[in-house]
């Protein structure tokens, strides 16, 4: 009896901690995927997928947070307050040396050609003439790389300028009132500095096509954990990219709501300024010999000569190879 009782009772243990495991991955499965957003066109392929209902149709719940600045949704992927974030080479770097997290790109989605641009006012005509002048940038973002290589064009260096940090909601005001001479920006605040009296553009990303890609990113240990529900939801952003393709103009206008920006100046900005980088594209990016590792590994020498970051490049990966999820076996 007592040896009946003690396998009973050893059976009982066993199904409450089976059960106790499959609650505990119903309840991940059940808890939204947590998507960090900044101003920017090419991350509006994330939030288009939500609102046309593709993840849902893929089982998949997410919420979107938007931030009002690219430093202010890395701060909450740091403080763990979103699971995913879009971003640059920059902020994955930067995370790694400063916080406990270890953010790894699962998708490439734009490179800037032309977006991200340096714009002078009346009273600077080239980039020659930025010595001595006054550049505002946003700290701790790719701003600094994209002036670190307008300044080797020109033959000037750091130490040829008076950088002023400062919020992008901030630089077009700041090149109206003559608080700074230049700035250092992208969509959708560059549409306002576009509009400033006198100002002109020096340097864009266009001069340094490949070097300035936006990523998703994840922190490690999700990637080891939930691998299943990132694949779809990178199969959910393939829909959304597919859908703009196929429904521009319907596309435009929900982005373009969703970024507070106006249909044109969305536009300029998508069209003109990047260039989508598809799933099927991924791999050359992403994949044992892509050339995601060489940008990064220029982006970190950058990141030193500007003493933004201290020691070597992270020895582990800082990009992982994920297919998207098949859609049609997930409907």
């Amino acid at each position: 009896m007592d040896i009946l009782q003690h396998a009973g009772s050893r059976f009982a243990a066993l199904l409450l901690t089976l059960s106790s495991l499959m609650s505990g991955c119903s309840d991940r499965s059940a808890k939204p995927l947590r998507v960090g957003v900044n101003p920017w066109p090419g991350c509006e392929c994330v939030t288009l997928a939500d609102d046309l209902g593709f993840y849902g149709k893929l089982d998949l719940p997410v919420e979107i947070v938007r931030f009002a600045a690219l430093g202010d949704s890395w701060r909450a992927f740091q403080l763990q307050q979103v699971d995913a974030v879009v971003g640059t080479g920059v902020e994955i770097l930067t995370a790694h040396a400063s916080s406990g997290r270890r953010p790894i790109a699962i998708r490439v989605l734009d490179a800037s050609e032309g977006a991200d641009v340096i714009f002078g006012s009346s009273a600077v005509s080239s980039l020659k003439d930025l010595r001595g002048k006054r550049v505002a940038l946003e700290p701790g973002t790719l701003n600094g790389y994209l002036l670190s290589a307008a300044l080797t064009r020109a033959g000037l260096t750091w130490g040829d300028i008076k950088t002023i940090p400062m919020a992008q909601v901030d630089v077009a005001c700041a090149l109206q009132s003559g608080t700074v001479d230049a700035v250092v920006t992208y969509p959708p605040f560059s549409a306002d500095c576009s509009r400033v009296e006198g100002a002109k553009p020096l340097f864009s990303s266009r001069s340094i096509p490949g070097e300035i890609v936006d990523i998703l990113a994840v922190d490690a240990p999700l990637l080891e954990t939930d691998r299943p529900r990132l694949e779809r939801l990178l199969a959910g952003i393939t829909q959304a990219q597919e859908y703009i393709a196929t429904h521009r103009e319907d596309a435009y206008r929900r982005m373009a709501v969703a970024s507070r920006m106006s249909l044109e100046d969305f536009r300029c900005g998508y069209e003109e300024g990047l260039q989508i980088i598809s799933a099927s594209e991924q791999e050359k990016y992403l994949g044992d010999s892509g050339s995601l590792s060489a940008i990064l590994a220029r982006l970190h020498d950058s990141l030193r000569q500007q003493r933004l970051l201290e020691g070597n490049l992270p020895e582990e990966n800082l990009f992982a190879f994920l297919q998207d999820a098949r859609v049609a076996s997930l409907r």
